[in-house]
Order: structure tokens, then sequence, then C-alpha cells
């Protein structure tokens, strides 16, 4: 009942009232009037504590309906922030997983480079026994031209045993560079053998962390979605609880606007008893 009709309500018993005053009072008058007075009373209270029980629900649901407003609140900040943390992981594990793959693509650049450098040594390794071969045996010719021409010599034939001898020195000459050569050789394939091992161990290392940072980019990829999706349904319940608080809230005013409108009617029934009474 609204306050007009209440008003009016009221307005319309104390008409009726002072009409009544007016007019001789007889005994079975005044027998009904005690009669209508307690039935308003009744009525009255009846209505009030109708009234007063709605205001109590109402009450509970504003209640009820604020602390599910802080519920839902709480949960969609708290859905909002692992969303949030859910995007940094992602982007952390993309960085790592760039990271990996550099450091996998730099790890396999190396051992294609160290496998080059160990071919090379081998190479030079062989390049030094055949020089070293060569210069043997040319050192071996040239003693045998210079015992020749030693015995040519003898024979009496000295053109021959000179040209023989200057071929010998020759032979040596060249023989002698091909050794220091091969000497020379020989240490450079030891160096690029040695090169040969520091690439591979340096690649090696590159492909060690390219491992784990790829690793470590699936863990934060993987924490990433289980914050998505977790913050999504946080959120979700967030939503959810705000609902349920507006709908509370809708209760709880509806509760109240029926609880005052009846503790105004249940006044008023109690207004007339109160005139009847006095009559």
């Amino acid at each position: 009942m609204s306050k007009k009709q209440v008003a009016s309500s009221s307005t319309k018993s104390a008409q009726r009232i002072e009409t009544r005053e007016k007019a001789p009072v007889k005994a079975s008058d005044k027998a009904h009037v005690a009669t209508a007075s307690e039935q308003a009373a009744e009525i009255g209270t009846a209505t009030m504590t109708e009234g007063l029980a709605d205001l109590t629900v109402a009450a509970e649901l504003g209640d009820l309906s604020r602390v599910a407003t802080a519920i839902g609140a709480v949960d969609a900040t708290r859905g909002a922030g692992l969303r949030e943390s859910a995007a940094e992981m992602s982007a952390l594990g993309d960085i790592a997983a760039a990271q990996g793959k550099l450091d996998l693509t730099q790890g396999v650049e190396m051992l294609r480079a160290s496998d080059d450098i160990a071919a090379l040594g081998r190479a030079t390794r062989s390049l030094s026994e055949e020089q070293l071969a060569r210069g043997l045996k040319l050192a071996g010719i040239s003693g045998q031209l210079d015992a020749v021409g030693a015995a040519v010599r003898a024979l009496g034939m000295s053109q021959i045993a000179r040209f023989m001898r200057e071929t010998s020195h020759e032979l040596r000459g060249i023989a002698v560079t091909d050794l220091l050569q091969s000497q020379g050789t020989k240490a450079l394939a030891a160096d690029l053998r040695s090169a040969s091992t520091q690439v591979a161990g340096f690649g090696a290392g590159e492909v060690e962390d390219a491992e784990a940072a790829l690793a470590i980019a699936d863990e934060l990829q993987f924490e990433g979605k289980v914050r998505s999706v977790a913050g999504a349904a946080r959120m979700e319940e967030g939503l959810a609880q705000l609902e349920v608080a507006d709908t509370l809230h809708a209760a709880s005013r509806e509760a109240a606007g029926e609880g005052l409108g009846r503790m105004v009617e249940g006044a008023s029934q109690v207004g007339v008893s109160v005139a009847l009474k006095n009559q």
C-alpha cells in the first residue's frame, strides 16, 4: 500500500469517526465500536508484525548483497590480475623461446664449422705426411746420386760426375725444404685440430643453452595458459557473484518497500482502533 493510499484510508476513517461522534451513541453502537476497535488493533498489530518481518528480511538480504558484492569484486580483481600475469608469463615465454632458437642456430653453425675445421686439419695432416715422405725419399735419392757420382768420378767421367753431384745437391735442397714444410704443416694441422675441438665445445654449449631456454619457455607458456584459464574462471565467478548481489539488492529493496507499506498500514489500523476507543 502506498503512502497516498494509507493517508486516504486514514482520512476516511477519521471522517467516519467524526460523523459517529456527532450522532447519538447507543449501547449497541458502543459494543459494535469496541469490537471494531479490537479488530482494528489486532489487524494493525499483525500487519505491523508482518511489516517488521519484511524489514528484517530486507536487512538480511541487504547484508547478503553487500557480502556478494565484496566477494564478486575480489574474485573479479584477482581474475584480472591472473590474466595480466598470464600475459606477462606468455611474453616471457616468447622471449625465452626466441633466445633458445637463436642459441640453437648458433650452436648448429658452430658444430658445422667445427666439422669443417676438423676436415681441414685432416687434410693438412695428410699433406704434412706426404711432404715428409717426399722429403725423405728425395733425400735418399740425393744420397744415392752422390754415391754414384763419386764412383763415376773414380772411373774418370768427371763431367757426368759433376752433373750427378749438382743434381744430388738440388734434390737435397728440395728434400730439406719438404722436411721443413712438413713440420710446419704438421703444427698447422695440430692447431686446426685444437681449434676444431674448441669450436665444437662452444657449439655444444650453445646447444645446451638452447635446450635450457626452450625448456624454460615451455614452462612459462604452460604457466601462462594455466593462469589465463584460472583468471578467466575467477572473473566469471566474480561477475556471477555481482549478478547475485544485484538480485539480492533488488529483493532487499522490494522487501523493504513491502515492509514499510505494511508498517504504515498497521499503524493506520492501530490509529483507527485508538480513535474508536476514544469515542
